[in-house]
């Protein structure tokens, strides 16, 4: 299904994630006629003066290159029964719903996931953010609340074809917690519970993360170096499904996800 005229593979750079685009031997760029350009023959040409004189410059660069990036919702300032801007939604336009509600537990305001039996598909409804960051250090939080027997996934993912899936944790019916399939605890029914996620991009990415979990004023579990896939060096799509076939219900608030 792709272009006839087209080769879709791995050029095989040597380092790519430190700026070492050089061919490997084998490289089916190679094998295509491409020829290598020799980078240390570009650029300015004549005089120490004039092949130095952009290195004089002051250069204002936008904010996404020198300040910390920052998505965040705590959704308190959407109408009850909206949907978050920055989000995509799928799933939730009959049975299965996600709106902004008013927190019963005395906050301001929450996102409710509702699910039912016999949507579509079975991770509806389903909400993600997409984005693109290709390196620094992610630090991400947010507050999930279940009801009894609530089922439902978040993960952290590239955009490669098949996707690699970097930190996910699936919390299943019995309120069991499992951090790229390692089970590290229960969680409460009807109780505010903040998970934190810290892991590498880019060349700091090594197939692990941290997470931290605990209910609110009772402490934190910390758990250090999980798995997930090695491949996992870009985040382009951080998203949750709820994945019960029968009516089920999570609460989501405080999204944030911050990269520096």
């Amino acid at each position: 299904g792709h272009d006839q005229g087209s080769t879709i593979a791995d050029p095989l750079f040597y380092d790519p994630y430190n700026y070492d685009f050089r061919l490997k031997e084998g490289s089916p760029a190679l094998k295509l006629g491409f020829e290598p350009i020799e980078t240390d023959k570009i650029g300015l040409l004549g005089s120490d003066e004039w092949v130095n004189l952009p290195k004089t410059v002051e250069r204002n660069w936008p904010d996404f290159w020198t300040a910390e990036r920052e998505v965040a919702d705590d959704f308190d300032d959407y109408e009850i029964g909206s949907h978050p801007v920055e989000a995509r939604i799928s799933g939730a336009d009959g049975p299965g719903s996600i709106a902004v509600v008013a927190d019963s537990d005395g906050g301001d305001r929450c996102l409710k996931f509702v699910d039912a039996e016999g949507l579509e598909r079975g991770w509806h409804p389903h909400l993600y953010y997409n984005m693109f960051f290709g390196r620094g250090q992610v630090d991400f939080h947010c507050d999930l609340r279940i009801e009894e027997g609530a089922t439902l996934y978040f993960e952290l993912r590239d955009d490669a074809n098949p996707y690699h899936v970097g930190p996910s944790l699936w919390i299943h019916r019995d309120g069991s917690v499992k951090a790229n399939g390692r089970e590290i605890g229960k969680m409460p029914a009807d109780t505010w519970v903040r998970f934190g996620i810290e892991c590498g991009l880019g060349a700091k990415a090594d197939g692990t993360y941290n997470l931290k979990m605990g209910v609110t004023g009772q402490g934190t579990k910390a758990f250090e170096d999980l798995s997930c896939d090695r491949e996992f060096r870009q985040l382009a799509w951080l998203g949750y499904s709820s994945v019960a076939d029968e009516h089920q219900i999570f609460y989501l608030d405080n999204f944030n996800l911050r990269i520096h």
